[in-house]
């Protein structure tokens, strides 16, 4: 049974009418604000612009780890959940992989700072994206600038995201 109230650091979070956790109490400002998005935000020490949502990986709207939490537009977001997408299990089992080479924030959208042992730096910075079927797609470079290029020559959005 799923509690219908927790405390956090943003305050009281509750379960609104569509299962997400909000803030309810007035704790530092928080009021009205969904758990998920403060959460995101504040491991990656980012303020989010208002047209990006977080989408739950796993499709637990409760789950609000920061590995199951990934940013997109609203009209990825909707794409997503309009076509009833799902993942599979072996989806799920990638993503966790991915998570366990503990990804860090790189203050730019979509991109991620990766673990990779076969590199000569130790990591490589990956830059995901779903297309319009629903489908991840990578794109991976160990050079950062190479990365963008890859970015921008595929006609991909590639900016910073404001900081906090």
């Amino acid at each position: 049974m799923t509690k219908t109230s927790i405390k956090t650091k943003f305050g009281t979070a509750r379960i609104d009418k569509k299962g997400y956790y909000y803030i309810s109490s007035r704790k530092e400002g928080n009021n009205g604000k969904f758990l998920h998005r403060l959460i995101f935000e504040d491991f990656y020490k980012i303020q989010l612009p208002k047209n990006i949502h977080i989408h739950h990986e796993d499709g637990n709207k409760l789950n609000n780890e920061i590995w199951n939490l990934i940013p997109m537009t609203l009209s990825e977001h909707s794409s997503l959940h309009c076509k009833g997408w799902k993942h599979t299990e072996e989806e799920k089992k990638k993503k966790s992989e991915l998570m366990s080479n503990k990804m860090s924030t790189t203050g730019l959208y979509r991109v991620s700072k990766t673990k990779c042992s076969r590199c000569k730096q130790g990591f490589t910075w990956m830059y995901r994206y779903y297309d319009k079927t629903g489908k991840r797609h990578n794109i991976s470079s160990t050079n950062l600038y190479s990365l963008k290029e890859k970015v921008l020559s595929e006609g991909l959005e590639w900016k910073e995201l404001a900081t906090a």
